[in-house]
């Protein structure tokens, strides 16, 4: 009796074994065929299946690339003939050398085939404001006083000649150097030679300068003679740095 109440147990638990066995031992093969896909995964994460295309670009513009990788996003490095590679975008005009770069899990680096930016003059067109100013006065004109519209953001002109066709009071056209503008980005490197510079002309007025003269007060006690009084003085305004005034003033009373 002891007998068979113990093979029944010792028979119900390889029972119970065996059907764990049999649920677990797929899953448990399942698990490692899943770590065993994930660690394959990864190990090839970062494989890059399309090198990036050459691009050409005006300066100030994003280039598109096109490059893929498997799992992985690809960033870019450049480098300029003979120069070291970088990640950060060249800002100049010229020719560069181009590579995708991606990096797995495991830390290991993959880089794509290599492929060539060309970087082109932006065209910008210069055109100085409209102004009025009184005639002998400093023309309000300094770099502040352009329009250039078409620049890249951040860069701005920091130098320029001005030109005017005439300095008496009437209508004047206003015009810019070309080859005196000076370009810089926000970092103050020059980047003028990245643009193709065009200028235009502005019209502008001289406005007469206003200068009262009023005679000179004279008395005397009277003698029967004249009271003469020929002599003059600027009342409001002021002249140009050296014009002089030719003015003949006369006035003359006898009697008291």
């Amino acid at each position: 009796m002891l007998y068979e109440t113990y093979r029944s147990k010792v028979m119900h638990t390889a029972y119970v074994v065996k059907r764990i066995l049999r649920i677990t031992l797929p899953i448990l093969a399942a698990l490692i065929l899943a770590a065993i896909g994930v660690a394959v995964m990864l190990a090839y994460g970062g494989s890059i299946t399309k090198d990036p295309e050459p691009c050409s670009i005006m300066y100030g513009e994003s280039p598109e690339w096109g490059a893929e990788a498997f799992l992985c996003e690809v960033s870019y490095e450049y480098a300029s003939d003979g120069g070291e590679w970088s990640k950060k975008m060249p800002r100049g005009t010229g020719s560069y050398r181009v590579r995708g770069v991606t990096e797995n899990f495991y830390g290991k680096l993959r880089f794509s085939g290599e492929t060539t930016l060309t970087v082109l003059p932006r065209t910008v067109t210069v055109r100085p404001y409209e102004a009025t100013w009184v005639y002998g006065d400093a023309a309000p004109y300094s770099v502040d006083h352009l329009s250039a519209d078409e620049l890249v953001s951040g860069d701005r002109i920091v130098a320029a000649e001005f030109g005017f066709s005439g300095v008496n009071a009437g209508r004047v056209t206003v015009s810019v150097n070309a080859d005196s503008i000076t370009i810089e980005d926000p970092d103050g490197n020059d980047v003028t030679n990245c643009y193709i510079i065009t200028c235009e002309d502005a019209a502008a007025e001289i406005t007469r300068r206003t200068v009262t003269v009023r005679s000179d007060d004279a008395e005397k006690i009277y003698d029967g003679t004249a009271l003469i009084a020929d002599g003059w003085k600027i009342a409001e305004g002021s002249m140009v740095y050296d014009h002089i005034l030719d003015i003949s003033v006369t006035g003359e009373r006898i009697n008291a």
